[in-house]
């Protein structure tokens, strides 16, 4: 299991909490996009959890800069194997994780993304994405009272 965790306070919690599980998972403070570069992560909060961080690519905003990658390109640099399932919960910027990971996308089995219904034009986009990629959706999980749903996408040919 590989995690990316760009929030420096979360991403040491994340590591805490590998060790003290004795967990096989791998961490890696990288922020994934649609593309490779460098943006401004604005983050809302040093608060460990904290969400609803803003990524701006214009190369004159303010804000932390940092390395983002696509997924398919942090594979192929990093030796990475192929994925069977990813999970993708970064407040709005799913579209653009999934942009970036259009090499990875063929050969997984299942995705499962965090989605806001207040954000629909990307939820559109996001559901155009994996169903022309093979996938369906199979399930939807709601937060709650709340906007947001884990959405379960899974190959349709399995």
């Amino acid at each position: 299991t590989y995690a990316f965790e760009p929030h420096p306070p979360t991403f040491r919690r994340l590591q805490e909490n590998i060790w003290l599980n004795n967990s096989e998972v791998v961490a890696y403070d990288a922020l994934l996009d649609n593309q490779d570069g460098c943006v401004a992560f604005d983050w809302n909060s040093d608060e460990i959890g904290s969400a609803l961080h803003q990524i701006n690519r214009s190369l004159y905003a303010e804000g932390q800069k940092v390395r983002a990658y696509k997924l398919d390109s942090f594979r192929n640099f990093h030796g990475l194997p192929q994925p069977d399932y990813l999970k993708i919960d970064v407040d709005g910027s799913e579209f653009d994780v999934l942009l970036g990971a259009t090499m990875t996308l063929p050969g997984v089995k299942s995705v499962l993304c965090e989605m806001d219904y207040d954000l629909f034009p990307s939820m559109e986009l996001i559901g155009a994405l994996l169903r022309d990629t093979g996938f369906e959706v199979k399930s939807k999980h709601p937060h709650g009272t709340s906007t947001i749903s884990n959405w379960v996408f899974q190959r349709a040919d399995l």
